[in-house]
């Protein structure tokens, strides 16, 4: 009688950290609601994705949950005695205020996926031009109006 033959798993590749995962197809946990602990911005906005990378990245949700349009996040990072740099870091929240390299009137912000030297970042965001409840990368340069946020 011959052995049965032995599956042999096939080798998986390794997950790149800088890469950005798509999003879940809806609120991930928090469900987009005020007052519960997670991501809760609302689902497919800038907000909400720079939220949940930065969780996917570190651990750790933004801690403010009013007052939290894209643009007043450099303030709301300076009350919750996170780091505010004009330098760019990798896994940094990037800041943009409005109508800086195209933001609109309450701002963006995304997630810096690499930093590509001479102040430009490679970001993953949502709600970016054309394509809102996508996650698509964006080449943004430091400078005026542009601040990277992280926790301490």
């Amino acid at each position: 009688m011959s052995p049965l033959p032995v599956a042999t798993p096939t080798p998986t590749p390794p997950v790149s950290q800088t890469a950005a995962p798509e999003p879940s197809p809806g609120p991930a946990e928090g469900g987009g609601q005020a007052g519960v602990s997670g991501n809760v911005f609302p689902y497919g906005q800038c907000t909400w994705w720079a939220n949940q990378r930065y969780f996917q990245l570190h651990g750790t949700y933004v801690p403010w949950r009013t007052q939290a349009d894209a643009w007043q996040w450099v303030a709301r990072a300076y009350e919750f005695h996170w780091h505010v740099s004009r330098d760019p870091v990798p896994g940094a929240i990037i800041v943009l205020q409005p109508g800086v390299e195209g933001a609109y009137a309450l701002g963006h912000v995304a997630v810096v996926e690499k930093v590509l030297g001479q102040g430009r970042v490679l970001a993953s965001t949502m709600n970016w031009g054309a394509t809102p409840w996508k996650v698509q990368y964006v080449v943004y340069s430091a400078g005026p109006g542009v601040a990277f946020i992280y926790s301490s």
